[in-house]
C-alpha cells in the first residue's frame, strides 16, 4: 500500500506566499546565490515593512474596539510589541527553489531573510549548531530521527515578551504563578524544568502497522542535561507511590512510567545517563544504545541516498521514512466507509501525491542574517499545488463511483430475489409442495447461479401460500426486497 507523506508547515508556507513572478529584484539577488535558480521552482517574496504595517492596522482596529468596550482600554494591548517580540518586525522575505537530483530526488530550499539578526521565535532554536546524534544512535529498523537544540533562556524572553504585550494583568500574574509552581508530588518548580530542557534534544522513532496488527511503536528520547533534575523528581514521585523504581539486570537504575501513559502505551520508561548527564525516556529497554553509533539507520542505502551532500552542522535535523505514514493513509480509507473502493482511493492518491511517499531529510541552518533549510524529498515545491485539486477530485469522484457500485449491487441482488421467487415457482408446478425454502432450490438445478453479492445471505428465506415478499439483510444493515409473483 503506498503511504501519504505529511506535507510540513515550512513548506505551506513557501507556497502558499511565494509567488513565481519574482519582485524585488535587488533584494532577491542576494539570496538567488543560496538558491538552484536552475530548478524546476524558483520564488521570491518581499516583506520587508509588512510587519510593522499588519502591525499599525491591529493597533488601529483595537482602538476602534476599545471605544465600545472600555475593558480592552483598560489592557492597553501592543500589537508593534507582539510582533517585535515574535521578531516579525525583522523579517524581510522569503524564497525557495526546488531541483531535481539523481535517483528521483529533490532538493528544496528555503532561505528566510532578515533585516537584523533573527529574533523571537527564531532564537529558541539558539545559534550554535548541533551534529544528527539522533540519526547516529538510531536503529535500521527506526523510521524517524529528529535532532534539535532548544535555548531555554530565548524561550523564556519569548513567553514573557508574548505575555507583557497583550497588556492582560490577569495573564502576566497566571504566567508568573505558574513559573514559580512547584511540580505534582516534588518542590521543583515549573521554572526549574524549563531551564532543564535548555540543550539539544534527541528523538528517535518506529512507527509500523503490519496487516492485520496493532501498530507497532517503539520511542527513545534523549535530553541534554536533564539527567540530574529528572533523577531528582523521579525520585520524589516514587517515594509517593506514582511510578515505581526498578534495576536493570546490567544494575541500572530505571522508573517505570506506565502508570502515567494512561493506557497509550503498554510500557514507558526513565533512566538517567551517566556518562553524558541526559535524561532518557523510552519504550524498549535497549532499543537504542547510547554510545553504539556503527551501522544502523546512517548505514542504510536509503538514507545515505537522501542525507548525501546536506549539512553534518545545523540547528535541527529530521529524517523521516515513508513507513511512518502508512497509517494515516490507511486511516483516509477506512473514513471513506466504502471498502470496496480502496483501490479507486488509493490509485487517486498515488496519481497526485506518490511522490510524497518516499523519505524525507530535512536540516535548518543559519548564515548571518538568514535561516535556511534545505530538504531531500520525492517530491517539489511546485508539486505541492496538485493536493487542493485531488482533494477535490477524490471529494467527487470516490462517493460519485461508489454510488453508482451501491446501485449495481442492488440489482445483482434483486435479480437473485427473483430467481429464487421463479425457481420456487417451479418446484411447486412439479411437487405441489406448500412451502419452499432456499435450501430446496440450493440443492436443485434451479439455484445455480444465486450467489452472494455483497455478503448478504438466502438461507432464511422460506415461502408459502401467505408469503407476500422476499428479502436480504446486507452487512451495512441495508434491506433489499422484492414482491412475490403468485405460485399457489
Amino acid at each position: 500500500m503506498k503511504s501519504l507523506k505529511i506535507v510540513t508547515f515550512h513548506i505551506l508556507f513557501v507556497v502558499l506566499y511565494c509567488p513565481l513572478l519574482l519582485s524585488g529584484k535587488n533584494s532577491f539577488s542576494e539570496v538567488s546565490d543560496f538558491l538552484d535558480t536552475d530548478g524546476t521552482f524558483v520564488g521570491y517574496a518581499s516583506f520587508e515593512g509588512d510587519g510593522e504595517k499588519l502591525a499599525g492596522k491591529l493597533q488601529e482596529l483595537y482602538a476602534a474596539f476599545s471605544e465600545h468596550f472600555p475593558a480592552l482600554r483598560e489592557q492597553g494591548a501592543n500589537f508593534s510589541d507582539l510582533f517585535a517580540s515574535l521578531g516579525l518586525d525583522r523579517f524581510q522575505s522569503v524564497a525557495a527553489s526546488s531541483v531535481e537530483l539523481e535517483n528521483q530526488i529533490v532538493r528544496n530550499k528555503t532561505v528566510l531573510s532578515f533585516t537584523d539578526e533573527p529574533g523571537g521565535i527564531f532564537e529558541i532554536l539558539g545559534k550554535q549548531p548541533i551534529r544528527f546524534r539522533a540519526a547516529e544512535l538510531a536503529p535500521e529498523d527506526a523510521t524517524l530521527a529528529y535532532s534539535i537544540r532548544l535555548d531555554a533562556q530565548a524561550t523564556k524572553a519569548l513567553l514573557d515578551s508574548l505575555v507583557a504585550s497583550t497588556g492582560l494583568r490577569e495573564l502576566k500574574e497566571s504566567w508568573q504563578s505558574l513559573l514559580s509552581r512547584p511540580l505534582p508530588y516534588s518542590d521543583i518548580q515549573t521554572m526549574d524544568v524549563l531551564y532543564a530542557f535548555s540543550g539539544q534534544i534527541d528523538i528517535v522513532q518506529k512507527l509500523e502497522k503490519p496487516d492485520g496488527l496493532d501498530p507497532e511503536v517503539k520511542l527513545w528520547i534523549s535530553i541534554e542535561n536533564a539527567g540530574t533534575l529528572g533523577a531528582r523528581y523521579l525520585e520524589d514521585v516514587s517515594k509517593a507511590g506514582v511510578v515505581k523504581e526498578v534495576e536493570t539486570e546490567d544494575g541500572r537504575r530505571i522508573w517505570d512510567l506506565s502508570a502515567l501513559s494512561n493506557g497509550d502505551t503498554e510500557a514507558f520508561y526513565a533512566s538517567t545517563e551517566e556518562a553524558t548527564g541526559n535524561l532518557i525516556l523510552f519504550t524498549h529497554d535497549g532499543w537504542v544504545v547510547p554510545g553504539v553509533t556503527d551501522g544502523g539507520l546512517v548505514g542504510t542505502e536509503t538514507f545515505q541516498s537522501f542525507y548525501a551532500d546536506l549539512p553534518r552542522k545545523a540547528l535541527l535535523f529530521s529524517y523521516n521514512s515513508s513507513s511512518t505514514i502508512d497509517l494515516m493513509l490507511g486511516e483516509v480509507i477506512h473514513s471513506l466507509k466504502q471498502e470496496e473502493f480502496n483501490e479507486v482511493a488509493e490509485s487517486i492518491i498515488d496519481f497526485g501525491v506518490g511522490d510524497f511517499t518516499k523519505p524525507v531529510a530535512w536540516v535548518v541552518y543559519r548564515s548571518e542574517n538568514r535561516i535556511h533549510s534545505i530538504e531531500h524529498a520525492g517530491y517539489s515545491y511546485k508539486q505541492l499545488s496538485v493536493i487542493p485539486a485531488l482533494a477535490i477530485s477524490g471529494a467527487v469522484i470516490v462517493p460519485t463511483v461508489g454510488q453508482f457500485r451501491a446501485v449495481a449491487r442492488r440489482s445483482a441482488i434483486t435479480s437473485n430475489l427473483r430467481q429464487i421467487n421463479m425457481a420456487a415457482a417451479l418446484i411447486v408446478v412439479e411437487s405441489e409442495a406448500e412451502s419452499i425454502s432456499f435450501a430446496q432450490i440450493r440443492e436443485s438445478e434451479l439455484g445455480e447461479g444465486i450467489n452472494s453479492v455483497a455478503g448478504e445471505s438466502y438461507d432464511h428465506i422460506v415461502i408459502t401460500p401467505e408469503t407476500k415478499h422476499i428479502s436480504v439483510t446486507l452487512p451495512n444493515g441495508e434491506v433489499v426486497s422484492v414482491d412475490l409473483f403468485p405460485i399457489w
